[in-house]
């Protein structure tokens, strides 16, 4: 409102470039009180990842007089999707409804998001980085990115390994290992003295798996026992700083569709006389800018009898477009950076686009003879 030309209307947070009502975004200052550590987790949908996140705020709201605070982030999938959860601890008040951006601790605990999203560029100076994976640290210059090496180097950053599968088959837990995970944020976070929050933590599983026997509660003590055991600090080598303009690792999935096999022919298929576009409006209008659901690049079409026909060759360019201006940036947690321009009035979206993610969670893919 200082400003030369103020703007008495505006909006926050996105970047509004059909008004151009949105304040550009500056940077953003730590205002926290002293001593506040601030965490990143981030799990696989169903992995325990949120549950010992929300596990861990209780246990040090409770038994300590610090203060804790919890914010989760879930995509739209039920399970096997991709969890965020941000988590603030310290000994004054916390006033902070927003997400972390300046962390103190990240753990990944999926290996596969190490080459799809670029999780260290919220790490603080100094902070600590865990992943949960198969690989050892004699792999770790093959098996990290660039980008992620040098951000982690240049934030003089510490880097910790933990083979939480392993831990899981050593001890009877399987795929469960919540608890390898919530010991290693005890031991690397400092939010509570180790010892201390060992002791809560394994009092607490007493009281959640007592009914299940003693047999559950055994293993998951062992977990937690053999996690510290399991973690294994990674040096990281000062070249990592030298490491110039390093690319982010994924590939685009629009190539990907651009280079998929050709659609067959069929009675079916869509066709300049057997179907409408599925992108087309209701009323076989390109919308109120003249423009299909992509954006200016889209041309309209000769209509059919029953609307406007597109061919099969043009359906699969607009959804390959579609893929690379919206759904990649989605799916790489880039969405909030996207402008207004790029999506369609009225919100409407391509459908059947879920055929372009491949995320390659599975730890183990089974062979067919």
């Amino acid at each position: 409102l200082a400003a030369p030309s103020p703007k008495p209307v505006f909006t926050v947070g996105i970047t509004d470039d059909v008004t151009n009502l949105s304040l550009p975004v500056t940077s953003e200052p730590d205002v926290l009180p002293d001593g506040t550590v601030q965490c990143l987790l981030y799990g696989l949908g169903s992995d325990g990842t949120v549950g010992a996140n929300k596990t861990a705020i209780k246990l040090i709201a409770k038994n300590t007089d610090m203060d804790a605070q919890g914010y989760f982030e879930y995509d739209a999938k039920k399970s096997g999707g991709l969890t965020v959860s941000h988590l603030r601890f310290g000994p004054k008040k916390i006033n902070a409804p927003y997400l972390v951006k300046n962390a103190d601790y990240i753990a990944i605990h999926k290996e596969s998001y190490i080459w799809r999203l670029d999780m260290c560029q919220f790490l603080k100076p100094n902070g600590k980085v865990v992943i949960n994976c198969t690989f050892g640290p004699d792999e770790v210059e093959s098996k990290i990115p660039p980008l992620m090496k040098k951000q982690i180097a240049d934030k003089g950053g510490k880097l910790y390994l933990i083979n939480g599968p392993k831990v899981g088959m050593e001890t009877g837990m399987g795929k469960r290992i919540n608890m390898v995970l919530q010991s290693v944020f005890f031991k690397l976070s400092g939010v509570l003295p180790f010892e201390e929050a060992i002791g809560l933590l394994k009092k607490d599983i007493v009281k959640m798996y007592s009914k299940k026997g003693d047999k559950v509660v055994e293993q998951n003590h062992m977990a937690v026992d053999k996690s510290i055991e399991n973690l294994v600090e990674v040096p990281v080598p000062a070249e990592w700083k030298n490491i110039s303009n390093p690319p982010k690792p994924w590939v685009s999935l629009a190539e990907m569709l651009h280079t998929a096999r050709p659609a067959k022919a069929s009675a079916r298929a869509y066709s300049t006389s057997t179907s409408r576009s599925p992108f087309a409006s209701p009323s076989g209008a390109m919308g109120r800018s003249g423009a299909s659901l992509f954006g200016t690049r889209a041309t309209t079409v000769p209509r059919g009898s029953r609307g406007m026909a597109i061919s099969a060759d043009e359906i699969k360019k607009r959804t390959a477009e579609f893929v690379k201006d919206i759904v990649e940036p989605v799916n790489l947690q880039e969405g909030n950076q996207l402008p207004v321009s790029t999506f369609q009035p009225g919100g409407r979206v391509a459908v059947g686009t879920s055929a372009s993610e491949k995320r390659g969670i599975a730890l183990k893919v089974p062979t067919v003879d």
